[in-house]
């Protein structure tokens, strides 16, 4: 019963670009619009985003599960959401589906959700310091991953994040489809976001 309740909190894809354009959060780290958005405005009833009151007609069945790294830009996990979709597609996001308070253990069994969404798509943001080579020997790896710029990597590379790495296992138990998206939204001169 919870997994079909949380199923049915997706976001739809308008909806989505409304709540960035709104906020101006797209180049937030995704935890900072959890904390300065998400939190304040269900502070008082300590419910989900999803279920606000005033929120109603934003949200619907899920199509597309997203998993992503809260340390990513949150205009980076909107892109992936976006690229190649129609308006009306409808995304499980985290952080308007489950509970930001305490109390919402039903919340983090996801995978009853993931169960009855038709694909999965994971986000990551570009690495810095990856996206300038490509990385051929293990040694090169280790090394990069324990250097300063690799342990930033590993907070928004959903790749190293254990709870990420459990979502596409639930992805590939389950027989999903399951798309890796890569890329930075940009804002262009006049405003617009490409």
């Amino acid at each position: 019963h919870h997994a079909t309740q949380s199923h049915r909190r997706g976001i739809r894809l308008d909806a989505l670009l409304a709540f960035a354009h709104d906020h101006d959060c797209m180049e937030w780290p995704t935890w900072i619009v959890v904390r300065d958005i998400i939190l304040p405005a269900t502070r008082e009833t300590m419910c989900r985003y999803a279920d606000l009151p005033e929120l109603q007609g934003m949200f619907g069945e899920t199509t597309v599960f997203m998993s992503h790294c809260w340390g990513g830009r949150f205009g980076d996990l909107v892109g992936a959401a976006c690229h190649g979709a129609r308006m009306d597609r409808i995304v499980w996001i985290d952080i308007f589906a489950v509970r930001q308070w305490p109390g919402n253990l039903c919340d983090l069994n996801f995978r009853g959700v993931i169960e009855r969404s038709e694909a999965m798509v994971v986000s990551t943001s570009p690495v810095v310091g990856l996206s300038e080579r490509f990385i051929r020997q293990r040694k090169d790896c280790d090394a990069f991953l324990a250097s300063r710029q690799g342990e930033e990597a590993k907070k928004t590379m959903p790749f190293c994040r254990l709870w990420c790495v459990v979502e596409v296992a639930a992805g590939v138990a389950r027989n999903k489809s399951i798309v890796v998206k890569c890329g930075r939204v940009v804002r262009r001169e006049d405003g617009t976001l490409e």
